[in-house]
């Protein structure tokens, strides 16, 4: 219940700032705008001309599909990443200012004097920046799931509905961004420049950017049992995570810090 309330609160203040709210929301949707316009112009192309032109390098996984096929699967593995990253990526600078931010505005203070535990405050405050750009990320791809239905072959859309794409932006994607929130939260708890903060936070995309190329590439085997066990790893990473920034999280020296 008091994780809840803590939601409703972040949420509260997440709405006021309306620049905010929108770059959570908006960005996810933009993304499928741009990729389902690029399907367009390749449609049109293959239409215009009977064929389509590739002058990408195939990977010798894809060696079997047709050349055209074959590069709208490679790009369709390229946005894919992109719908991942959009929940990792975009609330992680809201979780590094929250708790800087809420100090800064003499909002801590009484929030940490209430009966709330630190690993509701902190999982309240992570739940809080996911769900929005999640949600977001979920509606962005069904609509690019339906855009692209009229603009390329079976064999593509296949790819577009692979389980594994849907097994990972339906969980794998939000793990992730719980796991960088908390990341982000550590850094916010442990610092006095949301700048900072911030900074040190984004590093944590860097191995998740690796990690997608390395899948689009073909580096990394994609299959079911590679997100499925990622999905795994990865919410047992929460886990120790959360507790690792219920341990750095002193009440009584963050409260004494910027005094």
């Amino acid at each position: 219940m008091r994780v809840r309330t803590i939601i409703d609160k972040e949420w509260e203040e997440i709405l006021k700032n309306k620049g905010v709210f929108w770059s959570l929301v908006l960005l996810p949707l933009l993304l499928t705008v741009a990729f389902l316009a690029v399907f367009y112009f390749m449609h049109l192309e293959a239409q215009r001309t009977g064929t389509l032109d590739v002058n990408a390098q195939i990977p010798a996984y894809l060696a079997m599909y047709e050349p055209a096929d074959a590069a709208m699967i490679m790009m369709v593995n390229q946005f894919m990443i992109y719908f991942l990253i959009a929940p990792v990526a975009l609330p992680i600078y809201i979780a590094a200012y929250s708790v800087i931010g809420e100090k800064q505005a003499r909002s801590l203070e009484p929030l940490l004097a209430t009966p709330v535990r630190t690993w509701e405050l902190l999982l309240g405050k992570a739940v809080a920046a996911v769900v929005p750009p999640v949600v977001a990320g979920w509606v962005s791809y069904v609509l690019f799931v339906i855009g692209a239905r009229f603009l390329v072959s079976d064999v593509v859309m296949r790819a577009i509905l692979s389980p594994m794409w849907v097994l990972s932006i339906a969980f794998l994607g939000p793990l992730f961004g719980v796991l960088s929130v908390l990341v982000g939260i550590i850094a916010s708890s442990r610092m006095n420049d949301p700048r900072a903060a911030q900074q040190w936070s984004a590093l944590f995309l860097v191995p998740l950017v690796g990690a997608g190329m390395a899948l689009m590439f073909g580096v990394i085997a994609a299959s079911v049992w590679t997100f499925v066990v990622g999905a795994l790893l990865v919410a047992a990473a929460d886990a120790v995570v959360l507790h690792i920034a219920v341990r750095l999280f002193d009440r009584e020296t963050i409260l004494t810090r910027w005094k």
